[in-house]
């Protein structure tokens, strides 16, 4: 199981820093 909270609070993080790659 992966930790839900722990994937929440990275989820904001990762996602501006993929969003940001990814452009």
């Amino acid at each position: 199981m992966i930790n839900f909270e722990k994937l929440k609070k990275i989820s904001s993080f990762e996602r501006a820093k993929f969003n940001k790659e990814r452009k």
